[in-house]
Order: structure tokens, then sequence, then C-alpha cells
């Protein structure tokens, strides 16, 4: 009888390693998805026009890598968000819209969020990507990037687009009448009616 007992806590232990394994490293779990940002060497004069209109308080601040937020309507300009950091938290993201030209135009300084991204879409990057395996897209790598259009999905007019190496996109975006995220395989413009 002594031997069944210690064979059966054995196996207990062993079932509960194996357990606590899997609970510490999950397999992959979802798609590999990677958010598109620029670095600031790429970018200067847009750089430079954020710092140019800077308030005292961010001297010394240092800019880190920028988010386009680009328009699928053209209803508004393109235009970039623009970490700034001291003592390496993010204390203000500089909103610098790119004109005709493709010159920089300085729109307006906003407080610090540690992810400019989510600041528009109300959707941080990680639950974006959750959001996007919950949904069955759990194979292939992805690149995300923010976009703007004014659509009849209640996700915009401010959303993440992931498009899959083989050309695939899906748009997830935060639902403000559902408090939902949701992902669409299409996003329809608004029309000008409604």
């Amino acid at each position: 009888m002594k031997k069944s007992v210690i064979a059966g806590v054995v196996l207990v232990v062993i079932i509960g390693i194996l357990l606590a394994a899997l609970l510490l490293f999950p397999g992959r779990g979802g798609p590999q998805v990677s958010p598109e940002t620029l670095p600031t060497q790429d970018i200067p004069a847009f750089v430079a026009e954020a710092e140019r209109h800077a308030a005292p308080n961010l001297t010394g601040a240092v800019a880190g890598d920028a988010v386009m937020v680009t328009s699928l309507d053209h209803t508004i300009r393109d235009f970039y968000l623009i970490p700034f950091s001291q003592e390496g938290e993010v204390v203000a993201v500089a909103e610098i819209s790119v004109a005709e030209n493709s010159t920089p135009h300085f729109q307006q300084w906003r407080s610090g969020h540690s992810d400019p991204a989510a600041s528009q879409t109300r959707l941080p990057f990680a639950k974006a990507t959750r959001a996007l395996g919950d949904a069955g897209y759990t194979e292939g790598n992805w690149t995300a990037r923010v976009v703007s259009m004014f659509c009849d999905e209640p996700i915009g007019p401010y959303f993440w687009e992931c498009e899959e190496e083989k050309g695939e996109k899906v748009y997830v975006g935060y639902d403000r009448y559902d408090d939902l995220v949701r992902v669409y395989a299409k996003v329809t413009p608004k029309s000008k009616a409604g």
C-alpha cells in the first residue's frame, strides 16, 4: 500500500510540474506582430519641428521612435506621434503633421503616454495583438500600423491595420459604444449622408 501511495504522490508531483511549466512557458499563443515605428534619424526635420516648439520643461528630453498615423480616406493629413523622454520616461508626445510637400507642421504637444499609439487608438498594441490571435489569426508574421478613417464600423477614426507578410490585412480597433475590441477583415469608408 505504501508503494501505491508513493507512486500516486510522484504522479501528482509530475503532473503539477508539467502544468506549472505550461503556465510559465506557454506556446506561441498568437501571431508574431511587430509595430511599425520610425527611428528619429529617418525623420530629422519632423523631430526638429517638435523641438522648435518644445516648452522649457522639455529641455534635455530625448526623442524616441515615432509612430506614423496614415489616413486611409485622406480626410486628414498623415501625422507623426513623436514621444520625448526624460530619465527613461515619456513626458510628452509631439503631433507633427505632414504637409502637401512633405514638410513638417507642428500641431500640438500631448501629455506623456508610455504608448503614444494607444493614446490615439484607445487600444494598446499588446491588446490589439491578443485580439488578432483570439480572432483566429494565429500564424504568420504581421506588421501593425496606426491608421485613421471615418468608417461604418464602430472602431474609427483611429485603429490598427495589421498586415500579414503574404499581404492579408485586417483591422483591429476599440469599439467605444460596446466597450469591446473588434477585428474586421475590411473597413468601409463612412458615407457622406451618415
